[in-house]
């Protein structure tokens, strides 16, 4: 009787730890991206706002100044085109998990030259693609608008990021169901629930990554923004 109990204990075990190494497996977070190399970027291939020939752009890791724990990334553009605008993306491996949270604290100097600052996840899983696409309209409506339906979609939630001032955002999404789902905002200590829901796309493919975009506006004018302790959370 006691050898049974012991193998069942050991079973019992066995089975748990499995199933922590599966919920492991599709959970975790992805601390300090911007403290990281190896982000992918182009300047063709980022939306709407997009003309023309490839905006010069440029990354920079490890900057001191401005930061907040001594290493931030500064991100900028430097258009010869009216509208113009880049993307970077950081893949972070294939996750297939149903719940994100992309925690980033920006830093901007001249908010008046910007079109809009632009803060995504993506994920594709299980033949669906989800855009958890977010971005500060700083010349339009004054809003977050999140990605759904091809489009751009006001949420009612005032943007703006004062400049020379260290602003932190939280996203919060899910997905469900083949469904995108868009549910909160927190800027600055202050929480805003968005609930929002989009259809997923196809996709055969399998990722994860964080993604930052600068939109300029009319005529040709260089800026930058920087990032810190930027994290993406998967669980």
């Amino acid at each position: 009787m006691t050898r049974s109990k012991d193998i069942l204990r050991s079973s019992i075990k066995l089975i748990a730890s499995v199933a922590l190494f599966s919920a492991m497996a599709f959970a975790g977070t992805y601390f300090n991206l911007d403290d990281s190399g190896n982000w992918a970027s182009c300047g063709t291939c980022a939306g709407a706002y997009g003309r023309g020939p490839n905006t010069p752009h440029s990354l920079a890791v490890g900057v001191r100044s401005p930061s907040l724990d001594g290493s931030s990334a500064r991100f900028s553009i430097y258009p010869y085109a009216s509208f113009s605008n880049a993307l970077w993306w950081k893949n972070v491996g294939s996750n297939s998990s149903y719940h994100f949270t992309y925690d980033f604290y920006v830093y901007i100097t001249n908010p008046g030259v910007s079109q809009a600052l632009e803060f995504d996840v993506n994920q594709a899983s299980n033949g669906q693609r989800h855009i958890f696409g977010t971005e500060c309209d700083m010349q339009g409506s004054h809003q977050w608008r999140v990605w759904g339906n091809n489009v751009w979609n006001s949420t009612g939630i005032y943007c703006s990021m004062p400049a020379y001032h260290w602003n932190h955002v939280t996203w919060e999404f899910t997905r469900y169901n083949g469904r995108t789902n868009f549910v909160a905002i927190t800027v600055n200590g202050a929480k805003h629930y968005v609930n929002r829901s989009y259809g997923a796309y196809s996709s055969g493919a399998n990722f994860l990554n964080a993604a930052v975009q600068l939109d300029g506006i009319a005529g040709t004018h260089s800026y930058s923004i920087w990032t810190d302790r930027m994290s993406l959370s998967a669980f």
